[in-house]
């Protein structure tokens, strides 16, 4: 079943109300469980433990299960109703083991690589 999981969405409300014709449930993660993986938090899996470091900045949503059809259309109401997410990630199974600081950085790196190929792609 599709989820999508909310990582320090001030547009939560929005969010969910796109989220719910869809029929997918939304789950808000706490940032004292950012050490935790994916793929745990995916299931609603709590191991008690707590986060207590310094936390990353920007909005993330992460979307779990979902088909093409799903994704697609989730992409465009946001986009249509002018929703500001920073991050927006699918989970696979290659990040589901990775805990919610990895996903963090690694987001955070696909954004300054697709925004240099962007200035790049101007400059020619």
């Amino acid at each position: 079943m599709a989820k999508v999981l909310l990582f320090q969405c001030e547009n939560e409300n929005e969010i969910r109300q796109i989220l719910t014709p869809m029929k997918i449930q939304a789950v808000s993660v706490p940032k004292t469980k950012f050490h935790m993986a994916l793929g745990d938090l995916a299931r609603g899996k709590d191991d008690g433990g707590y986060f207590g470091g310094e936390y990353p900045k920007g909005s993330m949503i992460i979307m779990c299960d979902f088909t093409e059809k799903q994704l697609d259309r989730l992409l465009m109401d946001l986009r249509n109703h002018k929703v500001k997410i920073d991050y927006k990630m699918v989970m696979t199974a290659t990040n589901a083991s990775w805990d919610v600081l990895h996903v963090y950085f690694e987001a955070q790196r696909e954004k300054m690589m697709y925004e240099m190929a962007q200035r790049d792609r101007k400059r020619f």
